[in-house]
């Protein structure tokens, strides 16, 4: 199968809409063309709570912490507007690392810090004297902010927020779309969700060639093994760096042939399996989603018909994660592809199963009854 880049054009989010004939109001805020939410894993978690925290003081208005001269003429601050950022300094400093890049809002946060000196301070209250001796640390703490709202309204810094934001719905909008075109080479899919990377101990001693290489040798591989990769339709990849000791690892959806696969544990544990022993000779681990059911309230992978609504719509989540936007990256990240779907599905030559035209334009092939309000009609096209 032909692979198809990942597109560097920016585009606006209305232009992402055309040529999907899918409903996407399961995968973008119709309203503000932004992708829905979809909750972070743990590794991602510190740097999306950052990312928030530093987006907020970007967007904040005047000084955080008022003052006031008490009756002994001691300077004494109002602690309600910014006490729950205050003390995010002192966890800046563990999170930093000199080889990574962040998300823009980070990268300005870290930037700031550096550039006003606040990497040594210790952040108790505001009222308790800084580093700095002529001012307290309410003082130094809104001399930060001053600077990140300066320099995170500019028109550059903007652009390199939508030019990103851009990117991820480009690729939510080429992933939404291929998975339309799974459901049009079968109607019933066996999907599997497989994570693979590289066991801790080796961590960030592999660099993104080794993992890029790797991955690869993986793809090309799977023609040669049919007992594994045989009913194999297509795949939606996402390569991420974990910054807290995860390293490099990919997130990956298989499309299956949901006549001829039956079990998806167990064919996730198979391509799992084949990434640790033959791809990274024992280096590698892998994580079977498909196993993990109970972890989630929206099961979205699993067998999937094309005419199930709530399941596709929970697809819809799963592939929302793949495409989310990246809060860490490593340098040598830069000019290479880290998302990409698989090309065109093989051509439906069986013509095995029932026509897909339904003779009751309110029915689905099966006969069910198609949902009425018009919401989902595009959006399942059997």
């Amino acid at each position: 199968m032909n692979e198809s880049d990942d597109h560097e054009d920016c585009l606006s989010p209305h232009d992402l809409y055309e040529g999907i004939s899918q409903d996407l109001s399961e995968y973008f805020d119709m309203s503000s063309g932004a992708p829905i939410r979809v909750r972070a894993t743990n590794h991602t978690k510190p740097l999306e709570e950052l990312d928030k925290a530093a987006t907020d003081l970007i967007a904040s208005k005047g000084k955080l912490f008022t003052s006031t001269i008490n009756k002994y003429g001691q300077l004494k601050f109002d602690k309600k507007n910014g006490d729950k950022y205050f003390t995010l300094m002192n966890k800046v400093r563990n999170i930093y690392k000199p080889t990574c890049r962040y998300s823009e809002a980070i990268m300005l946060l870290f930037e700031t810090a550096d550039r006003l000196g606040l990497w040594d301070e210790d952040f108790i209250s505001p009222d308790t004297p800084s580093r700095c001796p002529t001012k307290k640390q309410g003082e130094l703490f809104n001399d930060f902010v001053e600077v990140m709202q300066k320099e995170g309204n500019t028109k550059e810094f903007k652009k390199k927020v939508y030019a990103r934001k851009a990117k991820a719905l480009d690729n939510l909008k080429s992933a939404a779309a291929y998975e339309q075109s799974m459901f049009v080479w079968r109607s019933r899919l066996m999907v599997v969700r497989v994570d693979l990377g590289y066991l801790a101990e080796y961590g960030d001693a592999i660099s993104i060639a080794d993992a890029r290489k790797d991955f690869k040798h993986f793809l090309n591989n799977r023609r040669s093994n049919p007992k594994i990769f045989g009913d194999l339709g297509g795949y939606i990849w996402k390569l991420e760096y974990g910054s807290e000791g995860k390293g490099f690892h990919y997130h990956v959806i298989f499309f299956f042939d949901g006549g001829e696969v039956e079990n998806s544990g167990y064919k996730a544990n198979q391509i799992g399996e084949y990434w640790k022993t033959k791809i990274t000779t024992d280096r590698g681990y892998f994580h079977n989603c498909n196993l993990d059911r109970h972890k989630y309230k929206h099961w979205g992978i699993g067998m999937i018909y094309c005419d199930d609504v709530e399941k596709r719509k929970n697809l819809a989540m799963a592939i929302k994660y793949l495409t989310k936007k990246d809060y860490c990256f490593k340098l040598d990240m830069d000019g290479g592809r880290v998302f990409q779907t698989g090309g065109k599905p093989p051509e439906n030559t069986t013509r095995v199963g029932r026509p897909r035209t339904p003779k009751n334009p309110d029915r689905n092939y099966r006969g069910r009854l198609l949902p009425s309000n018009g919401k989902f009609g595009a959006y399942i096209n059997c």
